[in-house]
């Protein structure tokens, strides 16, 4: 997976220089955590917005219930 940190001795026994992993190991992590963040960002953006439509809906809901409920009491009053 990392050919560049096997070496092969004179004997045919390979060797692997786990010094020269750890660059390789931090620069994957931060690319990791790069997309990470970013998908982070996004998913913040998104709850933001379904926050919004659902206090959109609510209010809607809410007037149309306060609609609904002065035109019965006005139907109420109407019928006694």
């Amino acid at each position: 997976m990392l050919p560049e940190v096997v070496t092969v001795d004179e004997d045919g026994y390979l060797a692997v220089a786990y010094a020269e992993i750890v660059p390789v190991l931090i620069s994957a992590f931060n690319e990791h955590m790069a997309k990470y963040n970013e998908e982070q960002f996004l998913l913040k953006r998104r709850f933001d917005a379904f926050e919004v439509q659902l206090a959109t809906l609510t209010e809607g809901i809410y007037n149309s219930l306060s609609l609904l409920f002065n035109q019965f009491s006005n139907l109420k009053k109407k019928n006694t």
